[in-house]
């Protein structure tokens, strides 16, 4: 949990190529030994660093848009609201329930 709280926090504040330079080679070594799949805590690091693109103040995304549909910055946020709702949502299902993300790589490696 904290490592989700760090990486959100982090999110905020700056774009996913920097945090995962940071992150990744201190976070990965800690899953390994802790014992949780490494597979799980990528599509974890994943949707926080999509979370990150889509909330200010530093959301990529939403300069994006901003910058390509000139479209005020409250209707992006309006807009993106509902869709951050359910990245949340599923960040907290996926961890609750770590199968649901490994079953397709599980089928590929064919367990």
């Amino acid at each position: 949990m904290i490592i989700n709280f760090i990486l959100l926090i982090l999110g905020f504040i700056l774009d996913p190529i920097t945090i995962t330079l940071l992150t990744v080679p201190i976070f990965v070594p800690l899953i390994v030994s802790l014992g949780m799949d490494p597979i799980w805590f990528g599509v974890i690091f994943c949707v926080n660093t999509q979370i990150g693109l889509i909330t200010p103040p530093m959301g990529t995304d939403l300069f994006a848009v901003k910058t390509i549909f000139n479209i005020p910055t409250g209707v992006i946020l309006r807009g993106v609201a509902p869709f951050l709702v359910f990245e949340l949502f599923f960040l907290v299902l996926i961890i609750a329930f770590p199968q649901l993300s490994l079953w397709l790589p599980s089928m590929m490696v064919g367990k």
